[in-house]
C-alpha cells in the first residue's frame, strides 16, 4: 500500500507508507529507541545492538506485500514508525524525544485502522516482559496480556508476553 496517511495540519504527524528506501532510517529509528527503553534489559555492554538482523528485518518487512509499514517523519527524519500485518502490530517505535507528545498513540491508531480495514478482529502484538513502559502503554490503548509469548530472539533472550485488543469494526 502506498501514498500520503496524514498531514501535519493542525499539530498532527506527517505520515506516510514506508518503502524499502527507509531501511536504513529504520534501524537508526529502533536503535536509538531501544538502547533507551530497553538498555536495563539488552546491556550494551554486554549485548551489541543487532543491527545486521534488524537492518534484514526491515528490508523484508517493507518489501512484504502483506505488511502495512507507517512512517511519521516531520522532522525530516523517521520519528516513528508502526508495522502491522497478520492480524499484529509487530513494531511501533517512536524517537525517545518525542515521548509522551502522542505520536506512538497516532501511529497506533494508524496501524490499528490499517488491521480493521482488512478485517481483523482482534490485534496482537508482543511486548517484553520488563519493558513496563510499554506494557503501562498498551494497556492505557486498551490492549491486554493474555499469554507468555515465548523469548525474544537475542541476547539475553528476556520473556514476552502477548497482548490482544478486541478491533471494533
Amino acid at each position: 500500500m502506498s501514498g500520503h496517511v496524514g498531514g501535519s495540519a493542525g499539530g498532527s504527524p506527517a505520515l506516510r507508507d514506508g518503502s524499502p528506501r527507509d531501511a536504513d532510517a529504520l534501524l537508526d529509528l529502533e536503535r536509538r529507541t531501544n538502547t533507551v527503553a530497553l538498555a536495563h534489559v539488552f546491556d550494551p555492554a554486554r549485548h551489541a545492538f543487532p543491527s545486521g538482523d534488524v537492518r534484514l528485518r526491515w528490508e523484508r518487512l517493507l518489501e512484504d506485500p502483506d505488511a502495512d509499514v507507517v512512517v511519521a517523519d516531520a522532522s525530516g527524519r523517521v520519528d516513528g514508525v508502526v508495522a502491522v500485518g497478520g492480524g499484529r502490530v509487530g513494531h511501533l517505535l517512536v524517537d525517545p524525544g518525542l515521548w509522551g507528545t502522542g505520536l506512538s498513540s497516532t501511529l497506533l491508531d494508524a496501524g490499528l485502522e490499517r488491521l480493521r480495514r482488512t478485517g481483523v478482529r482482534r490485534a496482537e502484538l508482543t511486548c517484553l516482559v520488563d519493558n513496563a513502559r510499554a506494557r503501562a502503554f498498551y494497556a492505557k490503548q486498551g490492549f491486554a496480556e493474555a499469554r507468555s509469548d515465548g523469548r525474544a530472539p537475542w541476547p539475553p533472550y528476556p520473556r514476552q508476553l502477548l497482548l490482544v485488543r478486541d478491533l471494533a469494526v
